[in-house]
């Protein structure tokens, strides 16, 4: 009896060893640390086409984890990008890196910030090397830093909730954010 006593004690703290272990699990705390350095590029350029690059809570949350600079400039200039793939991949050292990525980009949004830019379409190509590096069990992103690539989709969503709370009288001005929504949209 006392060993079946013991054998329950130890099971009981294997179910929540295992219990804590997945939760951890869930909430990206192991994953995250395992991650290969292909694994991370995707997770950064995911996150870039949701748009964490353009506000300062998401960055924080989404993105600082994966590099390895501090901050970036605030930026005038987006990327509007249909799709993003991994082309290469070079073993430089044991603890670095090189991941060719390109971007197919349909349009470029520049201007004076915010939503008082122009949008170009324009379709090209673009061939960006990123460079990894281990640190301790991660893979980082050590450069390079980059105008930020959103989706067409997201841009259209961030400019439908600003063109909701903006006032009816600016007409000059929504007129263009109607038209560039409208191309958004078409991409």
């Amino acid at each position: 009896m006392i060993g079946e006593g013991r054998m329950l004690k130890n099971s009981s703290k294997r179910v929540c060893l295992i219990v804590a272990a997945l939760s951890l699990l869930q909430y990206g705390v192991i994953s995250a640390a395992h991650r290969s350095p292909q694994e991370t590029v995707r997770e950064y350029f995911s996150k870039d086409l949701e748009g964490a690059r353009l506000s300062a809570e998401t960055y924080k949350a989404w993105i600082a984890p994966l590099i390895t600079w501090k901050d970036e400039p605030g930026w005038d200039t987006v990327f509007v990008t249909k799709k993003v793939y991994i082309s290469k991949t070079k073993q430089i050292e044991s603890s670095r890196v090189a991941i060719e990525v390109r971007y197919e980009n349909v349009g470029i949004i520049s201007g004076g910030g915010g939503w008082d830019a122009d949008f170009l379409e324009i379709r090209f190509t673009e061939v960006v090397e990123f460079i990894l590096v281990r640190q301790g069990v991660e893979w980082r992103i050590q450069g390079p830093v980059f105008y930020p690539h959103v989706s067409p989709t997201r841009l259209a969503k961030d400019l439908e909730l600003f063109m909701m709370s903006q006032n009816e009288k600016a007409d000059g001005r929504l007129q263009k954010l109607k038209n560039i929504l409208k191309r958004l949209k078409e991409l």
